[in-house]
């Protein structure tokens, strides 16, 4: 069931007092993770608060009263120091009513407590709101993140997290992005390209060489063949890997296979090639078997081992 906490009218918590009040940002986050309505006290009304300020100041005096003196050298060591002096503390009985504050707390305010999220709660920073520009990417502390290309000239606000980017428009979540500390580079998803750009995008080197790889290797050879000397986006060489593919589709990819190893063969690794091979059914002629004689020919100038037995 949700809970609903009264904070007082901290700028922290609250920018905005009022009958409608204006709620910080990470504060509202930090309560919808953890199923909490936030209901701020109202402006000077004390009652409205809770009583754990008191409770805060007798448990702040108490630590202050029990350190005093002692030097820490370590985050590690201080908080040991206190688990301990709050062990003692919440055992200590109360002077006036039965029990102490442990027995209590098992009594009546643990029943009251639901249960933690599965995530832990990860703390947020929103950027200021910026304008897409026409490749479609936002700038974040030096790398470029994408969102859908419909978004040019349009603003997005900008939520970082130590792991995540997120890209909103309008309330709306747009864009979700593994963080990235890479300088001058981007993390771009296909379905935020143009339909054009996405074409453009599968015209590159490794595409082709997961097809090529399922092929044989004379394929792979074929495909590397075509981007030598030319970046892993050339469009020529995506051009020819693409009539590649057709060839393989046409004849299948036994055929096209053995067409790519007799084009390694004659070291002429170019698509007219493979297509010239697949057409004129080259890949598919055998070599003329060559006869294997047992013996030589019977002939009058070969005497043989008789003509010898009787001596000279």
């Amino acid at each position: 069931m949700t809970k609903v906490v009264v904070p007082d009218n901290l700028k922290a918590a609250v920018i905005r007092a009022g009958a409608s009040p204006h709620l910080n940002r990470d504060y509202q986050e930090m309560a919808s993770h953890y199923n909490l309505v936030v209901e701020p006290a109202r402006v000077r009304r004390s009652k409205d608060k809770s009583l754990v300020e008191n409770a805060v100041k007798l448990v702040s005096r108490y630590i202050t009263h029990v350190f005093r003196g002692r030097t820490f050298f370590s985050l590690d060591e201080i908080n040991q120091a206190l688990e301990e002096v709050m062990e003692r503390m919440n055992s200590k009985a109360f002077r006036r009513m039965p029990g102490c504050r442990r027995s209590r707390f098992e009594q009546t305010e643990r029943s009251a407590l639901q249960p933690l999220p599965a995530e832990r709660y990860c703390p947020a920073e929103w950027l200021p709101a910026r304008k897409v520009p026409t490749d479609y990417h936002v700038l974040v502390f030096g790398h470029s993140y994408s969102v859908p290309y419909l978004l040019i000239g349009e603003k997005v606000e900008v939520r970082v997290t130590a792991n995540t980017v997120e890209l909103i428009h309008k309330g709306v979540r747009v864009a979700t992005h593994a963080r990235s500390n890479w300088e001058d580079g981007q993390s771009t998803q296909d379905s935020h390209r143009h339909p054009d750009h996405q074409k453009y995008a599968e015209l590159c080197l490794p595409r082709f060489m997961v097809w090529a790889e399922t092929v044989g290797t004379a394929a792979v050879a074929l495909v590397k063949a075509q981007f030598v000397g030319r970046p892993e986006h050339s469009a020529p060489a995506g051009n020819a890997c693409t009539e590649l593919q057709r060839l393989a589709r046409v004849y299948g990819n036994e055929r096209f296979e053995l067409a790519c190893r007799c084009a390694c063969d004659i070291q002429s690794l170019t698509v007219k090639s493979v297509r010239s091979i697949l057409q004129c059914k080259l890949d598919q002629r055998q070599e003329p078997a060559v006869p294997v004689q047992g013996q030589l020919p019977l002939h009058q100038n070969v005497r043989g081992a008789d003509y010898f037995r009787g001596g000279l």
